[in-house]
């Protein structure tokens, strides 16, 4: 037994071992060129084009370019590339379920499998130029469809595993794609708009990247955001739906079109399928995409016929919405630059303010470590500008719109650009000319005011109320700090006045940890000051700070006036910040006034002499400094408190 059984075991390993021997030795088998039943052996190669034939007309075509399918009859349309695909991939890979040669009668003969004249018959072609038809003929019972090759002489007939009809025996409008352009907008570089009564062209500048100019009917330049917004609408236009109505119907209004769109794009920006219609003037082929707008296709008005097309009008006929006509139907006053001064103003480093062309007698801002310096003939000597006045100023001039435009003003001089009323000119880093504004005559029918951009021909009406922004005075451009006192020079703070809280004599004093604590002293006695009080007061004075000054003259106040307050402040020998130049070495202490006038309605005006070269204009003091000068206590809180120093001479009990 178990001799039979080692016998077995010793054959079975002979067998596996020819075997494995035959196989190694007799190389790679080859590999049938697709399913064993498929219909097309070997397969054919891309499909390049379709053909639907019924009754032997052709009802429709498709041909593929590159990437993309395309209609071609019974009308050249865009179509959904990806449902073509699918369908040349079934006609690529077609298989059966069963075949057989056709009878003589019966039903397997070609008259009863409906293949001696067959309806519907598939044309195409693959990319070798190789031709293929396949006819169609009636569906089994259970729904399969029969189908031979024309040009097989066995006639052998095909039950299909899949039926290429289902997915082409449709309605030519389902396989159109409602995208009607596949462009690159950004690589455009004309754009043409034209309605019954106006033609505008524009153009992509060549210099300045992403700028587009205005180049019919004027030259100027155009609103790049407008443009922008322009081309997105165009490159994503949609069919709302499709109809077999042509151009040329009556209804559709298309042989006068309302609007026409023509978008120029080069040719070798990869937009396919186009065809070149224009040239530039310097002979460069474009690519010109253009759709027209007719007729409303009912009363809702909610649609509107429209000719698509590359090159040319454009045959395609489809309803676009009249909503997307709306953003569409730009006018030049849409499209043209509303920005007044389109450079860099926040960069200016000088700025100019004049009442006529040469600037006589205006004022002249410059920029200098970055601080502002502000000059005029009125000023005996340069004075410090108050660097967030001037941004105000510069931010309303960057901001400036047009509301209108004038493009052909005739005489200058009745709206007094002609001269100007006003002049403003702009110093901007990396510009050879300054940017120079002319400011007319505001105008009574409407709060507007006619501008114009030197070098440009055009004259913008700008709001009057955004141009009152840019009227500048030494007032209103003077530094707002008066002087700086720094803290730590102060010596003494005296506040004397009706109107002060009480007459304060403040002095600051070293106290025994060798540090300086301020006191209230009068009649040979100090008292301990509140730290903080005295802090808010020493705040106010770095730096002293206008409200707004008043006046360039402080000739006009009654120094002595009864309600007056006078601010005395001793300050060591460096001069107050912004007032007079430090001199070198030891001096002695100064005193610095600052006169603060009462008015009738209660608030005060002041000056103050610190820097005696520089003018004493007249300045409107900040609340805190007024409050803190007639509000606040500065005694201290008890007459007990232990005087620090001794009595010299006769000193009262209880404080004034």
């Amino acid at each position: 037994m178990n001799f039979r059984l080692t016998l077995a075991l010793v054959t079975f390993l002979l067998v596996i071992a020819c075997l494995f021997a035959f196989l190694k030795n007799r190389g790679p088998v080859s590999k049938a060129d697709g399913p064993a039943n498929a219909v097309l052996t070997p397969a054919p190669k891309d499909v390049t084009t379709i053909t639907l034939t019924e009754e032997d007309a052709p009802r429709l075509a498709f041909a593929k370019t590159g990437e993309k399918w395309a209609l071609t009859q019974p009308l050249k349309a865009s179509v959904n590339s990806w449902e073509v695909d699918s369908i040349a991939g079934t006609l690529k890979g077609l298989t059966y379920k069963e075949k057989y040669q056709p009878e003589a009668t019966g039903r397997r003969s070609l008259e009863e499998t409906g293949l001696a004249k067959p309806r519907y018959a598939i044309s195409f072609a693959d990319s070798s130029a190789k031709q293929y038809k396949l006819l169609f003929g009636k569906r089994t019972a259970s729904g399969a469809i029969m189908a031979r090759l024309d040009g097989d002489t066995k006639n052998t007939i095909y039950v299909l595993s899949d039926n290429p009809l289902d997915k082409l025996d449709k309605d030519v409008n389902e396989f159109r794609a409602k995208e009607l352009f596949e462009i690159t907008t950004d690589q455009a570089t004309e754009l043409t708009i034209k309605s019954h009564n106006q033609k505008v062209l524009l153009a992509k500048s060549s210099t300045t990247p992403g700028k587009w100019l205005v180049q019919q009917p004027i030259n100027s330049r155009a609103n790049a955001t407008a443009v922008e917004e322009l081309l997105r609408e165009f490159k994503g236009l949609k069919a709302e739906s499709f109809t077999i109505i042509g151009r040329n119907e009556p209804a559709t209004g298309l042989a006068a079109p309302v609007l026409t769109l023509s978008l120029g794009i080069p040719e070798t920006s990869g937009n396919e399928g186009a065809k070149p219609a224009a040239t530039t003037p310097a002979a460069a082929k474009l690519i010109i995409s253009t759709v027209q707008f007719g007729n409303y296709t009912d009363l809702s008005k909610k649609n509107m016929y429209a000719a698509v097309g590359n090159g040319g009008s454009g045959d395609d006929v489809v309803l676009i919405s009249a909503e997307t006509f709306d953003k569409l139907n730009k006018q030049l006053k849409d499209l043209r630059d509303p920005v007044i001064i389109p450079t860099p103003v926040a960069d200016a480093t000088a700025v100019e303010f004049g009442g006529s062309s040469d600037n006589s007698g205006g004022i002249h801002l410059a920029k200098q470590a970055g601080e502002w310096q502000m000059t005029s003939a009125s000023l005996k000597s340069p004075l410090p500008g108050e660097a967030a006045e001037v941004t105000k100023i510069l931010e309303a001039m960057r901001d400036l719109r047009a509301n209108k435009f004038m493009d052909a003003a005739g005489d200058l001089k009745t709206i007094g650009i002609d001269p100007p009323m006003k002049t403003i000119r702009l110093t901007i880093p990396g510009q050879s000319e300054q940017e120079t504004l002319l400011l007319g005559k505001p105008q009574t029918a409407e709060p507007v005011t006619p501008v114009m951009r030197q070098g440009e021909p055009t004259v913008y009406l700008v709001q009057t109320p955004d141009l009152a922004k840019l009227a500048a005075t030494l007032l209103d451009l003077r530094r707002r700090a008066v002087a700086n006192f720094k803290p730590s020079d102060m010596l003494s703070i005296s506040i004397q006045g009706p109107d002060a809280k009480a007459p304060v004599i403040l002095v600051k004093e070293a106290n025994a940890k060798g540090g300086n604590q301020w006191k209230y002293s009068t009649g040979g006695k100090s008292w301990d000051v509140e730290e903080e009080k005295i802090s808010k007061l020493r705040g106010d004075l770095d730096p002293l700070t206008a409200q707004k000054w008043l006046r360039d003259t402080s000739r006009e106040l009654n120094k002595e006036a009864p309600g007056n307050i006078t601010l005395t402040l001793e300050i060591t020998g460096t001069t107050p910040t912004g007032t007079q130049p430090v001199v070198a070495g030891p001096s002695p202490p100064q005193k610095v006034l600052i006169v603060f006038h009462k008015l009738p309605d209660g608030s005060y005006q002041a000056y103050t002499d610190a820097g005696a070269a520089a003018p004493q204009w007249v300045f409107q003091p900040t609340a805190e400094l007024v409050e803190h000068l007639t509000k606040v206590d500065y005694r201290p809180a008890a007459a007990t408190q232990p005087a620090t120093a001794p009595a010299t001479g006769t000193t009262p009990d209880t404080l004034p």
